[in-house]
């Protein structure tokens, strides 16, 4: 039926059908229709990544769609709300769920992993989920 079963997690199966990835229930029910292409859930979120049409959205794993598919940047990480997105040329920049942005577009790669407390890393320093800059000073 699969060309592969890759992982469980949420309630979800991650399974392939030629190039077409999506998640299936516990029942096998497909959460979304044929034409999206999952590429990313934001595991322990309920929240997916999803292409149709060659644009990208978000879903919850029941299937509702949050966000429309209309951005043609993809979305690379979830946390506490918010949205790390990554565009062609690897520049990224933070989107809440109300698709604000936050913090805007940072030069290839601008972003680390993941959100702890409302503080979100990047190469040019900390910033607040607010997205103001924290001026940060330590004494050794």
């Amino acid at each position: 039926m699969y060309d592969e079963i890759d992982f469980y997690t949420c309630g979800l199966f991650e399974v392939k059908i030629g190039e077409r990835n999506f998640y299936v229930d516990k029942e096998n029910r497909p959460i979304a229709d044929e034409n999206c292409k999952c590429y990313k859930l934001f595991y322990p979120s309920d929240v997916i990544a999803f292409e149709k049409d060659g644009k990208s959205g978000i879903m919850n794993t029941g299937g509702k769609v949050l966000i429309e598919p209309k951005y043609e940047d993809r979305f690379r990480h979830y946390s506490e709300g918010l949205f790390v997105m990554r565009d062609k040329n690897r520049d990224e920049y933070v989107m809440d769920i109300d698709e604000n942005i936050i913090i805007p577009k940072m030069e290839y790669w601008g972003f680390w992993c993941g959100f702890s407390d409302g503080i979100i890393s990047t190469h040019r320093g900390y910033y607040t989920s607010k997205g103001e800059k924290l001026e940060l000073q330590f004494e050794l």
